[in-house]
């Protein structure tokens, strides 16, 4: 890659965002990987939970700030791309993050991966999700099917029967 940008690789729990995101930190020296829901891990462990937002991070609006701030200072600071796997289907707060970071300038290339529900079901159980976080999780992906067709979420990568190395690969040579 020439000019740093962030990858930001978009998709219901159990698609395989963050599996396809390290394999591409892994093969791109010039790409790091950066987990935006540590920046939420984070503010959970300083913000008291009465004035936290009550189910998601998502929803506290300094979550959104920070992810776009944290995303643009290391990409100057270390002039390298980043890839980003994180579940992202609210537009307002998709045009908050992603809209901040192309209003400073930077290069925001988009994928969404998409798989069954049934696929995603069986990914998340063989993964190990407990009984709370998979109702959770599937709840959050019946409504991120229904979002994933805005066009803000148009560039589609199909999971379903590819393994993760094969999608990195499609990421890589589209970013090359």
């Amino acid at each position: 890659m020439t000019t740093p940008r962030v990858i930001w690789i978009n998709g219901a729990f159990g698609v395989g965002k963050t599996t396809v995101a390290r394999l591409i930190a892994a093969r791109d020296p010039d790409v790091l990987f950066f987990d935006p829901e540590e920046v939420g891990f984070f503010l959970w462990k300083v913000i008291p939970p009465h004035l936290r937002a009550p189910h998601d991070f998502q929803d506290d609006a300094i979550w959104r700030d920070l992810v776009a701030v944290v995303a643009e200072r290391l990409l100057k600071h270390h002039r390298r791309s980043l890839v980003c796997p994180m579940t992202l289907i609210n537009p307002e707060y998709f045009d908050e993050i992603i809209g901040a970071l192309r209003t400073a300038g930077i290069r925001v290339d988009h994928y969404m991966l998409v798989a069954s529900r049934d696929t995603l079901m069986k990914r998340l159980r063989d993964r190990g999700t407990e009984p709370d976080g998979f109702e959770w999780c599937m709840q959050r992906n019946d409504a991120h099917a229904a979002a994933s067709t805005s066009p803000k979420f148009r560039e589609h990568i199909d999971t379903e029967g590819e393994t993760p190395e094969r999608v990195a690969e499609e990421i890589l040579a589209a970013n090359s």
